[in-house]
């Protein structure tokens, strides 16, 4: 093994760099290699990987490594010699010269609200983690690093290739025409939020489903934003009650309304872009969560419906799609707030590493991405399937609604019963359930509850639904 190979591998990958969350990536890599001289595991005179290598086997940009490397060449840390490189310099014999801390010994830390392990995860995000293309992902990692994909500059709405890539998908899934120069790329529906804030008015309006998202509405809240939980009713949300309530920006998950399943019908949807119309500066957020498992639909982005494309911002992500793990979300925006942003010059920079970009830009290149969705669809549909029948052939007197589409479907309690108070006697034999009571703002769902199939696998079907017998049991004794 070389030196600086060796050395690449004295520093971790960017997900495993120290330092408090919010410092930028550049200061944490800076200080690992602080502490690596100060403990004396890099001396004086050697050498150090070349920019473009540590960006390639970090998954960092050239930026970043620049900017830490000449940080730490200001400080006396390094030394830049001119077309060599750079080296540990002498300040690392004088640490060498100082009396070594006294170690302690410190207690391992505890995990803070760590994951219970469930026995049955019926939540609604669950996902089957044996469709992961393991080596698919191998294959896709060696070859963004092999064709040094990762030493390309980054551009503050996100890696160009990625956001060509996603157009293209959203063309051909649901035949969403878009310019990728439209598309910015982030870090959760919170990021992407947050970065809105900046290009709406700040005395903005907005309004959520209820039931809906509760964490939309903390982060809306937060942000000291004026926002209101709107009722759902069988066809979506009402025209009237956004006019009522003077709001600008209408949050709504209109093909698959989460968490009651219901789907906007064409007359409720044609409606809201009138009122998106009617007055300027109002928007619709669509959040397309699970476009991706929709077993069958007949409603169309509000998107696609928008001809002129000036009243709909369209929200992605892959958490569920993919894997929870690649919090990749984006947004399109309309023309006019993508030139706003770009006058504003706002993201100033894309907060995703381009490791995980340029990982999500070949996945949909290659078609991986598609083939797994296609295997996933399969599966859920089957586990739906089964999931139901056993459901129905049990002593449950539950009553099923919503099936069909998304990863979960509802059940209705009886009534007199409080589904709360079952979710939480269940989650003590290991079962984990969610009532909709719990996404209510100002509403009412208390007999309902989501079940979740997407976590739970197939052989193991049958003795999760006598798990549910067993927590109904025990419910109704009680």
């Amino acid at each position: 093994m070389n030196k600086k190979r060796g050395q690449i591998e004295r520093i971790p990958a960017w997900q495993h760099l120290g330092g408090k969350e919010g410092t930028p990536l550049y200061e944490r890599l800076a200080e690992q290699i602080r502490q690596s001289i100060r403990e004396g595991t890099w001396f004086e005179g050697m050498r150090l990987p070349s920019k473009r290598r540590l960006a390639a086997s970090l998954g960092l940009s050239l930026t970043t490594i620049s900017s830490a490397y000449d940080t730490l060449v200001a400080e006396g840390y390094l030394v830049a010699y001119p077309r060599s490189g750079y080296a540990v310099g002498p300040l690392a014999e004088l640490y060498l010269r100082m009396p070594a801390k006294e170690k302690k010994i410190l207690p391992e830390p505890e995990e803070e609200n760590p994951e219970p392990a469930w026995r049955y995860d019926f939540g609604p995000h669950g996902i089957d983690k044996s469709l992961f293309p393991e080596k698919s992902v191998k294959r896709i990692y060696r070859k963004i690093i092999d064709e040094g994909a990762l030493s390309d500059e980054p551009h503050r709405r996100g890696l160009f290739s990625l956001r060509k890539e996603l157009a293209g998908y959203l063309l051909s899934s649901q035949d969403i025409r878009i310019s990728p120069s439209d598309i910015v790329i982030s870090y959760g529906i919170q990021g992407l939020y947050r970065f809105l804030f900046d290009l709406l008015p700040m005395d903005a309006v907005f309004s959520v489903e209820d039931p809906g998202y509760p964490s939309l509405a903390r982060t809306l809240q937060r942000s000291g934003k004026k926002y209101y939980p709107l009722l759902l009713a069988d066809e979506g949300i009402s025209v009237r009650d956004l006019e009522k309530n003077r709001v600008d920006i209408a949050s709504l998950t209109p093909m698959h309304q989460f968490p009651t399943g219901i789907e906007y019908s064409g007359t409720a949807r044609m409606r809201l872009l009138e009122w998106a119309y009617r007055e300027k500066g109002r928007y619709l957020i669509e959040d397309d969560y699970d476009s991706a498992f929709r077993s069958y639909s007949s409603v169309e982005s509000l998107r696609k419906l928008d001809g002129r494309g000036e009243r709909v911002l369209y929200i992605g992500s892959f958490s569920r799609s993919w894997s929870p793990g690649l919090r990749i979300s984006y947004i399109v925006l309309t023309p006019d707030l993508s030139r706003k942003a770009k006058e504003m010059g706002i993201p100033s920079i894309s907060p995703v590493p381009l490791m995980e970009q340029a990982f999500l830009a070949e996945l949909i290149r290659s078609n991986t991405f598609e083939r797994h969705l296609n295997r996933a669809a399969r599966l859920y549909r089957k586990k739906c399937r089964l999931l139901i029948e056993a459901l129905e052939a049990s002593s449950l007197p539950w009553r099923i609604h919503q099936a069909g589409s998304g990863l979960h479907f509802i059940a209705e309690l009886p009534e007199e019963s409080y589904a709360p108070s079952f979710c939480a006697r269940a989650a003590l034999l290991g079962l984990h359930i969610k009532s909709i009571q719990e996404y209510c703002h100002h509403s009412s769902r208390p007999r309902d509850i989501l079940i979740g199939y997407g976590g739970i696998p197939v052989e193991e079907i049958p003795s999760a639904v006598e798990a549910l017998e067993e927590a109904w049991r025990l419910f109704k004794t009680n």
